[in-house]
């Protein structure tokens, strides 16, 4: 089943099986959700919110945009709106990572995987998020430019400088980010179980 064929499902009473969209983009949520806030505590409640927005405006969504963009737009929409509301979103935080002895990375992955995120965690929101939808998630320039509502060169600029920070500070030009920011499965769980739990009381 496509997921163009699952949406159709869903949108004609199987509500259900959005608990598939949940378990698909948990993870691409948290990551983009997790690298514009800097701030975990209110990470899960934005992934619930986002994802019963979703399903309440599944009517509107149009084939002519990919499903994760249309997604990836109402959670930076919510975030944004959240943002506007409190200090600490708006901070950036260029500087605030320093240079610190790094552990060979042949011999020690955990601890530079808490260093890199240290130091994606430093660098301002606008390139972290780039940087992190790019690297970590691997969504392609268009498709990046499209959630953020910006031009794709504005969006290789901000991945050029993000990179030119991160590799004069850690050399990791030429590293594969996959494990960067994950999900812990207990939350992941906790976020599926409440969303669905949402679903049931709506007729």
């Amino acid at each position: 089943m496509t997921e163009l064929e699952l949406i159709d499902k869903i949108r004609n009473g199987e509500k259900k099986l959005f608990g598939i969209i949940i378990k698909k983009y948990n993870q691409r949520l948290f990551r983009i959700t997790r690298s514009v806030t800097r701030h975990d505590a209110d990470v899960d409640d934005i992934l619930k919110e986002t994802f019963l927005k979703a399903f309440l405006r599944l009517s509107q969504f149009k084939e002519d945009m990919e499903f994760s963009v249309w997604l990836t737009r109402i959670l930076l929409s919510i975030i944004s709106v959240r943002l506007n509301k409190s200090s600490w979103f708006s901070k950036d935080f260029f500087n605030a990572f320093k240079k610190r002895g790094i552990p060979d990375i042949g011999v020690s992955n955990i601890g530079f995987k808490e260093i890199l995120e240290s130091a994606v965690d430093g660098l301002p929101r606008t390139l972290r998020s780039v940087y992190v939808m790019v690297e970590v998630e691997r969504a392609n320039v268009q498709e990046v430019a499209i959630s953020l509502e910006i031009p794709e060169e504005e969006v290789n600029d901000r991945l050029i400088r993000a990179k030119a920070f991160l590799n004069d500070n850690l050399c990791i030009d030429s590293l594969n980010l996959p494990d960067l920011f994950i999900f812990p499965a207990d939350r992941s769980e906790v976020v599926y179980s409440e969303v669905m739990e949402m679903l049931d009381m709506i007729r």
